[in-house]
């Protein structure tokens, strides 16, 4: 089972290692658990998420970010290992989800780093607003586009890993510090991906 908005065919940099260890990894997991666990899994993680964020156990974090990319690249290939036919409650669910992590990862920085608050709030909605953009350019094109210029949530996952485990050996000053290029950056790339959106949608409307 499938629909319009589930269809994805996008890549990105690291989808060539991406793509064997999905199949690796829910070919073993799908013995013991179910899509709808795997996903329903990301609710305590985005709590524990927060928690380690905001008490400062960086690698935790780290540890955490690493554990969500997991179950979250492997529960709609269990599902279609198992048949469970939850195409569209993952849809729903799945990006929900991942919203609530990344508020409760940026929520997590907004209380640990107090030296960046304005630039880890300004971050935290530019990176909800890329995830309203999406499904909203999904709906209107009836393409989901969750990856711009080859990078993804997993690129960007990988990133937050990186900078957490940095954090727990050099400190949160650099980071404190390069916060607010980061949601600049952030800004300047949600332009260009909502420009891109509404383009393409305009061009369905009215064909050339």
């Amino acid at each position: 089972m499938t629909f319009a908005h589930d269809r994805n065919t996008e890549t990105s940099l690291l989808s060539f290692a991406e793509r064997p260890l999905k199949r690796r990894l829910a070919a073993q997991v799908s013995r013991f658990v179910g899509t709808r666990t795997l996903t329903m899994v990301t609710l305590p993680l985005a709590v524990a998420a927060f928690a380690s964020s905001a008490a400062h156990w960086w690698t935790v974090t780290a540890a955490l970010v690493a554990a969500q990319y997991l179950t979250d690249l492997v529960d709609g290939e269990v599902g279609r290992i198992l048949e469970s036919g939850h195409v569209r409650w993952g849809y729903h669910m799945d990006h929900f989800l991942d919203a609530v992590f990344v508020a409760a990862i940026f929520g997590g920085y907004l209380v640990a780093l107090p030296g960046a608050r304005p630039a880890a709030a300004a971050l935290l909605v530019v990176c909800m607003l890329f995830l309203v953009n999406a499904h909203l350019e999904s709906a209107a094109t009836g393409t989901t586009r969750l990856k711009r210029g080859r990078v993804g949530p997993t690129e960007i996952r990988g990133l937050l890993v990186v900078a957490d485990l940095a954090m727990a050996r050099f400190g949160t000053r650099w980071f404190e510090a390069a916060l607010p290029w980061i949601a600049a950056t952030g800004v300047g790339l949600l332009a260009i991906a909502v420009y891109c959106a509404q383009r393409a949608a305009a061009t369905i409307d009215q064909p050339s």
